[in-house]
């Protein structure tokens, strides 16, 4: 099987703006290149123009391009969040945790010293 690995660094490609937003890109491809476009031709469907072939082509490798660089935009946003937060984790001054279990539960025969405030008025102490 043959492949062709198609090098952008010697071609030269020219975008020309149009009227009415429309553009046209030109690609002067190399002799081997041009072989291979020429090879991946016989894919398309013979119902389908050639024109709208080449569209679909393309629109297609800009989606997939869209769609990587998307991708490497968000994995470098996850990385620097997660710097962000091994970088605080270590700046943050050390908190001693302790365990629910361990901390000393009231005894039933114990008086609670919770108090209780409500907005209902509340007696006076007298003062000694």
């Amino acid at each position: 099987m043959e492949s062709t690995n198609l090098k952008l660094d010697d071609s030269r490609v020219s975008v020309s703006e149009r009227a009415r937003g429309r553009m046209k890109i030109t690609i002067k491809l190399s002799a081997e290149e041009a072989q291979s476009f020429k090879n991946f031709s016989g894919i398309r469907p013979p119902d389908l123009p050639e024109p709208t072939f080449w569209k679909q082509i393309f629109l297609a490798g800009c989606q997939t391009m869209h769609e990587r660089v998307v991708a490497l935009m968000q994995s470098a946003e996850a990385q620097q969040a997660l710097e962000a937060q091994q970088q605080a984790q270590k700046e943050a001054p050390p908190v001693d945790f302790i365990p629910l279990s361990d901390l000393p539960t009231p005894d039933a025969t114990q008086e609670s010293k919770l108090s209780i405030v409500t907005d209902e008025a509340t007696p006076e102490t007298p003062n000694e």
